[in-house]
C-alpha cells in the first residue's frame, strides 16, 4: 500500500516537475547525477574541505543545511536538490528559474554530454533554493547618454590582448585556443561579422569549444549567447547554433584583457554572476537596440544570478556597480538597476534606468 502511494506521488512529481530530493541510494542507481545528493562528514571535514572534494560551493552547502552548524563529524549534509526534465524545458530556463548562471548549470552537472538531449524525466542536480517566480529578466536600454556620465578620457583605456601579426589563434586564461578568421566574407564591409578597425579579431567557435571554459568562473557560451532570439531570423540562422533550446553565435570576437577583469571582479564579488550578454555581431546588435562596443567584443552585460526576479526594478547592485567600478576603472562602467556594463574601451562612465541620486550612490 505505501509502496504504491509512493509510486503514484513520484509520478505526479515527475509530471509536472517538481523540485524533490531522492534519498542517497536513489540517486547513486541514477545515472543522470555525478554522485548522491547527501554527503557523510568525517572527524576531519569541514564545509571548505567537502566544498572542494564534490565541487560545490561552501555557501550553497550551508544553504541546503540551515539549521547544522560548523561540527560535522558523522552528519549527513544534504549537498543539492534535484529537478526532473517537464515538457519545454531547457538550459538556459532552468538556469534562470533557480537563479543559476550557465556555469552554475554545468558546473552543477558535469556529466551532462548531450545538451540538446533533455529528455522528460531527466533528473538535474539544482542548487537548494526555491524557484523564482519570474524566468525572463527585464532588458534595459544601456545607452552611453544618460543621466551623470563622464566625459570620455582621451587617454587609451586599458590595453586590450593584442594580438601579433601572424598569429592564427588566440588563447584564453583556461588555456581554450580558437582560431583567427579573416574570410573576407565573413568580416567584410557589410557582412555579418563585419568589425572595425579597433575591433578584436573574428575567432570560430566549433561546437566542441562552446560550452568549454574560458576562465575559472566563465564558460564561452555566455558571451555567446542569445538573449533576444525574436532577433534571430532566416539570415541569422546560418551564423547561429541552436543548442538546448538557446542560440549560440559561431563565432566571437572577445579581448582575453575582458576575461581577466571579469575573473577579478567575480573573485572581489564573491558571488556568481550572469552575463546578459556578451560579444553582438553588428545587426543583430542594432536589432536589439543597443549601442556601444559590444560589436568589438569588449564589453559585457552582468548581474547577480537570480537577481532580476527578487529585486526587479530597484537599484540593489550596489555592490556589484562599486566593485566594477573600480575594477575596469581604466574602462566603461555602466550601471543600471538590474544589470552593470562593463567594458575593456577608454574610460568612461554613465547610468542608465537610474536617477541622478541613485546614480550617485553606486558611484560613490
Amino acid at each position: 500500500m505505501v509502496e504504491t502511494i509512493y509510486n503514484r506521488l513520484s509520478s505526479v512529481l515527475v509530471t509536472y516537475g517538481i523540485l524533490y530530493a531522492l534519498s542517497a541510494s536513489d540517486a547513486k542507481a541514477d545515472r543522470d547525477l555525478r554522485f548522491g545528493p547527501t554527503y557523510t562528514a568525517g572527524k576531519k571535514d569541514t564545509y571548505k574541505f567537502i566544498s572542494k572534494k564534490v565541487g560545490i560551493p561552501a555557501d550553497e552547502i550551508r544553504t541546503c543545511n540551515p539549521t547544522i552548524g560548523n561540527k560535522l563529524d558523522g552528519i549527513t549534509l544534504r549537498l543539492y536538490d534535484v529537478y526532473v526534465v517537464v515538457k519545454g524545458d531547457y538550459i538556459s530556463k532552468i538556469a534562470r528559474k533557480y537563479g543559476m548562471s550557465l556555469a552554475d548549470f554545468l558546473d552543477y552537472n558535469p556529466s551532462m554530454e548531450d545538451l540538446n538531449n533533455l529528455p522528460i524525466g531527466y533528473k538535474l542536480a539544482i542548487p537548494c533554493r526555491e524557484p523564482l517566480k519570474d524566468e525572463k529578466p527585464r532588458r534595459e536600454n544601456h545607452k552611453e547618454d544618460d543621466v551623470n556620465g563622464d566625459k570620455p578620457n582621451k587617454k587609451p583605456g586599458i590595453k586590450p590582448g593584442m594580438v601579433k601579426p601572424g598569429r592564427v589563434k588566440v588563447a584564453f586564461p583556461s588555456g581554450l585556443e580558437l582560431r583567427i578568421v579573416t574570410n573576407p566574407e565573413l568580416v567584410g564591409k557589410g557582412k555579418y561579422f563585419e568589425g572595425s578597425s579597433d575591433s578584436y579579431p573574428l575567432l570560430e567557435v566549433s561546437q566542441r569549444q562552446l560550452f568549454k571554459p574560458v576562465s575559472k568562473h566563465f564558460r564561452l557560451a555566455e558571451l555567446l549567447r542569445v538573449e533576444e532570439k525574436d532577433c534571430i531570423g532566416k539570415q541569422d540562422k546560418p551564423h547561429v547554433y541552436e543548442v538546448g533550446g538557446d542560440y549560440y553565435f559561431k563565432y566571437i570576437r572577445l579581448d582575453p584583457r575582458l576575461i581577466v577583469l571579469l575573473e577579478k571582479l567575480r573573485k572581489n564579488y564573491g558571488k556568481s554572476l550572469i552575463i546578459d550578454e556578451g560579444y553582438r555581431p553588428p545587426l543583430y546588435n542594432k536589432c536589439v537596440g543597443g549601442g556601444g562596443p559590444h560589436p568589438k567584443g569588449i564589453a559585457a552585460d552582468l548581474g547577480e544570478a537570480g537577481y532580476y526576479f527578487t529585486n526587479k526594478g530597484t537599484p540593489r547592485l550596489t555592490k556589484l556597480g562599486k566593485l566594477a567600478n573600480k575594477r575596469f576603472s581604466k574602462g566603461g562602467r555602466g550601471f543600471g538597476s538590474t544589470t552593470t556594463h562593463v567594458d575593456t574601451g577608454k574610460s568612461r562612465g554613465w547610468c542608465y534606468g537610474l536617477n541622478r541620486k541613485q546614480c550617485k550612490r553606486l558611484r560613490k
